[in-house]
């Protein structure tokens, strides 16, 4: 791969991380936003479909840190292998 691609990777990522960690510490704000426009469930159900918004968000944060942590380093460690078999080369 082009260096342009690799930082365009790498920005990705990083987005990617960021966004997920903001979801993360959000998640009780963007749950409330998303209950509040869900306006035609129940008041009984108010405590269990609010926590389920909220999980949502952490475990969807989760997921974005994850990737944005995991695919820098698989590059990293692809482009060191495939740069080394081409050296022996």
């Amino acid at each position: 791969m082009i260096k342009i691609n690799y930082k365009a990777l790498y920005v990705c990522s990083i987005i990617s991380a960021i966004g997920g960690i903001a979801m993360m510490f959000n998640s009780i704000a963007l749950g409330n936003f998303f209950y509040v426009g869900a306006s035609n469930i129940e008041r009984i159900d108010y405590a269990a479909t609010y926590a389920m918004y909220q999980r949502n968000f952490v475990i969807l944060g989760s997921m974005l840190v994850g990737v944005g942590l995991l695919v820098p380093i698989a590059t990293y460690f692809v482009t060191a292998l495939t740069t080394q078999k081409s050296e022996e080369r």
